[in-house]
């Protein structure tokens, strides 16, 4: 099975066991949010950072559609600017909402970092991977068809930043198990949209060609990452969706899915509702969400989407 891919950092999280395959179809959300506010000159007994974190974890589950969230989180402190006497207040704050249904996944991160002394290590991250997998039976009674695939990517990203460092994106991509020779496969070819290079509504397609009775799996997956230090914030918003659609020119062509979905562009899932902006934002760095354990586990072999 092949999938898709979302990024996630944090710090002093533990690393999860990796999840068993749950067969022929599966939705599933990794990530967390992480914040850390420098309490240097806190109260005594607290001096350092005040750190906090929390997990966005399902495993896959072989279900149509899981949610997670809304996660928030906060982190406060004071330091000084070298042998001035007044207090600096930090804070950072982190939000987090994501919905993974079979194909279509939605997710939203805020972060936000506000520091009156710069340099400073107070910052917050986001790091988020939905991904959903399904198996598609064709039926072509003329013995072979083409069928269009297509990867939809809507989102929006806003930040500010006063000082410091920001990083927002989103990235989709899906894959499928077909030979090479059936459609062609470039691997990990993706829709990617960040704070350099916005693209809010983009889109991918590929012709692949199928014969009766081929069974072949599709992976889906949305990354999205959001960071801030200093006086910064991030806002990365894809809950329109990262979304798949399967059509054809055929009239005696079809398909089914183990899962039971459509993936038709006018009955595509809805977008998960976005939670009030007042009950935004928390945080404390993200220290290695076994980021590298979950995209070593599923790095897929090739992408349908070539162009």
């Amino acid at each position: 099975m092949k999938n898709i891919r979302f990024l996630w950092l944090a710090a002093g999280v533990t690393c999860f066991p990796a999840a068993a395959q749950a067969g022929p179809f599966y939705v599933l959300i990794e990530g967390g949010y992480s914040v850390t506010a420098d309490n240097t000159f806190g109260p005594a007994g607290s001096p350092g950072t005040n750190n906090g974190s929390a997990p966005a974890f399902t495993g896959e589950l072989p279900q149509s559609s899981v949610s997670v969230g809304p996660l928030s989180g906060s982190e406060t402190g004071v330091t000084r600017d070298g042998l001035d006497p007044t207090l600096l207040p930090q804070e950072a704050d982190a939000m987090l909402q994501a919905t993974a249904t079979i194909g279509a996944l939605h997710a939203v991160a805020r972060v936000s970092s506000n520091s009156s002394d710069a340099p400073s290590v107070t910052s917050a991250q986001v790091m988020l991977t939905l991904q959903w997998s399904d198996t598609v039976t064709f039926h072509t009674p003329t013995g072979s068809a083409d069928f269009t695939a297509t990867l939809v990517l809507d989102d929006i990203i806003s930040d500010t930043q006063v000082n410091g460092a920001i990083n927002g994106s989103a990235t989709a991509f899906v894959e499928d198990n077909l030979p090479f020779s059936l459609g062609g496969s470039i691997p990990f070819d993706s829709i990617i949209d960040t704070t350099d290079a916005r693209a809010p509504v983009d889109s991918k397609s590929a012709t692949i060609h199928v014969v009766d009775g081929q069974q072949v799996t599709f992976t889906g997956e949305l990354e999205v990452v959001a960071f801030a230090n200093d006086t910064a914030s991030v806002a990365v918003d894809a809950s329109d969706t990262a979304g798949f659609f399967l059509t054809t020119n055929d009239p005696d062509a079809s398909y089914s899915t183990a899962s039971g979905t459509r993936f038709d562009p006018t009955t595509a899932p809805v977008a998960a509702p976005e939670p009030p902006s007042a009950a935004l934002l928390a945080g404390a760095l993200f220290s290695t969400f076994c980021l590298l354990r979950f995209v070593g586990r599923r790095r897929p072999a090739r992408s349908a989407f070539g162009t």
